[in-house]
């Protein structure tokens, strides 16, 4: 996984300043051919960091969301699952190559969410019950749409369901 992300950080991101923190291959379900690259990558402040698409031969940025446009990353509670699904401007739904590589993108996701401002959180449904979790990230048990049960982290603008 590193000689891929020092890859991505030279052919992609040398340029700019921005540093790559974490990446996953994966692809869409059912075309495993064409395969991609999910990056976390960290601005030159702080603050900036975003999710980057960027796809393979040639390798080029193909989609950019800021970490604030990312409303949620759902995955399912299976810890040997590679299904990752991005909700930002619509639902991407990608599978992952392996599960600790998309475990570890997780953590760099994690903590690349600005904790700085924590975001008003829209009113939970009635069939969300929150944990007694006095962390700044907010915990909730809540069903999937697929009727999976998961957990939902809120974590200022950023949502992980696993």
């Amino acid at each position: 996984m590193s000689a891929l992300r020092h890859e991505v950080q030279r052919e992609v991101f040398a340029n700019s300043g921005e540093r790559v923190v974490a990446v996953c291959e994966v692809h869409k379900p059912y075309k495993k051919k064409k395969t991609s690259v999910l990056c976390v990558v960290r601005g030159p402040t702080f603050n900036d960091a975003h999710v980057v698409q960027v796809s393979r031969a040639p390798w080029r940025r193909k989609r950019t969301w800021p970490i604030s446009e990312v409303h949620s990353v759902d995955v399912p509670s299976d810890s040997n699952s590679t299904i990752l699904e991005l909700m930002a401007d619509k639902l991407y739904s990608w599978v992952c190559v392996g599960a600790e590589e998309r475990r570890e993108w997780l953590r760099a996701l994690t903590a690349a969410a600005p904790i700085s401002a924590p975001a008003p959180v829209a009113p939970r449904p009635a069939h969300i019950h929150e944990n007694d979790n006095p962390a700044p990230a907010r915990v909730f048990r809540v069903p999937s749409q697929n009727g999976r049960m998961g957990i939902l982290i809120a974590v200022a603008d950023l949502q992980i369901c696993c």
